[in-house]
């Protein structure tokens, strides 16, 4: 509250003092005195809030001129300052205007400039920063989260089914790739117009009929001629013999009525059916367009630069026209098929714009950080700052990310759903792993092969942060190295220094089958989400280290996976 506002809420305290004071007074003189003393008050409290407003104006501008010279000190360059740059220096100007008024965040600069590289206090800072809501930098981070996740619920809100069913064990019946619908839209439409007799051919089968019966009275006819002329004595036997062909010729006539009326009712059921094909053709006609308009207004969800969006709509205009041409030389392709074409391209256009986006936030972010704090220019200030935005940016976003990336590549996930599913029960040496590392099943505690190594990377599911995926990545392969150690070496099981000491070398050629068996044993076909994700959304620094190999690993051996037919993945499967 400002100095007047806090004089004007006191006189009017006084003012309603001087009312209830003035109704219990009777005489006039003390009134009167009463009155003088209350605007001697009042007077006085807006002469006092005036002088604390002018000195607390001072500060202010004194506190500002500080601010703007230390923010000219950060950003002195010889030229004008771009918009950004402009940006940036409102922002360290906020913050540092913010912190003048926090003690325990002063104090925490301090531990910081006084040890710029020990990795907890840089991580006590972060985190604190973060833990304050109104705090500049918090706010800019949650201004780059909404961005974020407002485009990717416009994009996966309608969607999540596609994935939903793409879990081990796979049910085959309810495969949700595009494949599928390719194929099904590829049948031919004639397929119910060859179960159902055409009017030619029904009317052809009634003629053949007819002209069966006739020859068959015939017949009848001559064999009755010929007993005619036998003696008297069989004249009872002509009589029967008459009389049945007569009844004969009866029924035949009442079954050249039963065929006609089949036919008819024939006739009218395949009418209604061609009537209902008819009217279901134009539904899905009306649905297609609805689709091809929601295709057309995806390119309206993400927030790109003018420049990037003209060369998106040219790219996608020419696609589409070359695409139009392609399709409609050929009768054979349905316009579904070309429908979710395009918008599987839009798909994957949104995906990688969405990750340049989450990228270049996270580096404004760390620049910002590095601005406001000159001691975090360092090798491990920039590890730290990015680990722990990281950590804070994708929390919220990363079940929304994870979905759309699962979306791009539901067929690959598909394919290793199949082969987990087919191969569940696999051992090592069913996957061409080497026959000294082939560890075997415990009989006393129940535990399959390398099953440490398999839970491990089971848990990476529960991470939201790219850079904490990879880390479990490497953890799963040490886990590996491990389980091999102990196979090898059970007297220093349990033993970690010992275990580490006889660690075997594990080269890439032993490694790839037995993560072929660890992939299959996990059950988790979204791992192949999960490493595209990684891949596209952690900074480049990190693919270089051991990291970076592990994750190189992991797609390979996944690629192989996918790459193989359910029928053939490994032919020395018992059973199989």
């Amino acid at each position: 509250m400002s100095p007047m506002a806090a004089a004007q809420k006191q006189n009017q305290q006084l003012l309603f003092a001087y009312k209830a004071r003035m109704a219990q007074q009777n005489q006039g003189r003390k009134q009167h005195d009463l009155a003088l003393t209350l605007q001697r008050k009042m007077v006085e409290n807006i002469a006092i809030a005036k002088a604390r407003e002018i000195s607390l104006s001072k500060k202010m501008n004194e506190r500002q001129k500080r601010l703007e010279k230390e923010a000219t000190r950060r950003f002195s360059l010889p030229t004008k300052l771009s918009k950004e740059q402009e940006n940036r220096k409102q922002i360290f100007k906020k913050t540092l205007d913010y912190e003048m008024d926090v003690k325990w965040l002063q104090n925490i600069r301090q531990k910081v400039s006084q040890d710029p590289k020990n990795p907890e206090v840089i991580k006590y800072l972060i985190q604190s920063i973060f833990r304050c809501v109104d705090h500049p930098l918090t706010a800019l981070l949650n201004k780059y989260q909404q961005k974020v996740l407002r485009n990717l619920l416009r994009l996966t809100q309608s969607r999540s089914f596609e994935v939903s069913q793409i879990k081990v064990p796979l049910n085959v019946h309810k495969n949700t790739s595009s494949l599928q619908l390719e194929g099904d839209s590829a049948k031919p439409t004639g397929e119910l117009t060859k179960q159902t007799p055409s009017l030619e051919d029904t009317s052809s089968n009634d003629d053949s009929r007819v002209q069966e019966n006739r020859t068959a009275c015939d017949r009848n006819e001559q064999e009755t001629g010929k007993q005619s002329n036998e003696p008297f004595s069989e004249d009872k036997q002509v009589e029967d013999s008459i009389t049945e062909s007569t009844s004969m010729k009866d029924m035949e006539d009442e079954t050249l009525e039963d065929v006609i009326i089949s036919s008819k009712e024939q006739l009218l059921t395949a009418l209604e059916v061609s009537n209902e094909m008819q009217e279901n053709l134009i539904q899905e006609q009306k649905m297609l367009n609805k689709v091809k308009l929601k295709t057309v207004n995806l390119a309206q969800f993400t927030e790109t630069s003018k420049d990037e969006e003209s060369d998106d709509m040219c790219s996608s205009s020419f696609d589409e026209s070359s695409l139009l041409k392609s399709y409609s030389s050929s009768e054979v392709i349905d316009e579904s098929v070309y429908i979710l074409k395009l918008t599987d391209d839009a798909y994957q256009r949104h995906l990688h714009n969405i990750s340049k986006d989450i990228l270049l936030y996270n580096e404004k972010i760390m620049k910002m950080f590095i601005i406001c704090y000159e001691g975090l220019d360092s090798a491990e200030g920039r590890d730290q700052i990015y680990a722990c935005i990281e950590e804070m940016f994708f929390k919220p976003i990363w079940p929304h990310l994870l979905l759309l990336f699962r979306i791009v590549h539901r067929d690959e996930e598909y394919k290793a759903a199949q082969v987990m599913t087919d191969y569940q029960n696999v051992m090592p040496q069913d996957v061409d792993v080497a026959p000294n590392l082939c560890l075997e099943q415990s009989s006393t505690s129940g535990q399959f092969p390398y099953q440490s190594a398999v839970e491990e990377l089971r848990s990476v599911k529960d991470l939201t942060a790219p850079l904490m995926k990879m880390e479990c990545l490497v953890r799963v392969i040490r886990q590996v190295c491990q389980c091999i150690a102990d196979y090898q070496h059970p007297s220093h099981t349990g033993v970690k220094s010992n275990t580490e000491d006889h660690a075997p070398t594990v080269g890439a050629d032993d490694l790839l089958p037995i993560l072929h068996y660890v992939l299959i044993r996990s059950e988790l076909p979204e791992l192949v989400s999960e490493c595209a994700a990684i891949e596209e959304l952690i900074h480049e620094g990190y693919l270089l280290g051991e990291g970076g190999y592990c994750l190189t690993s992991f797609q390979t051996a996944l690629g192989y996976l996918t790459s193989l037919s359910s029928e053939k993945v490994f032919h020395t499967l018992p059973g199989n």
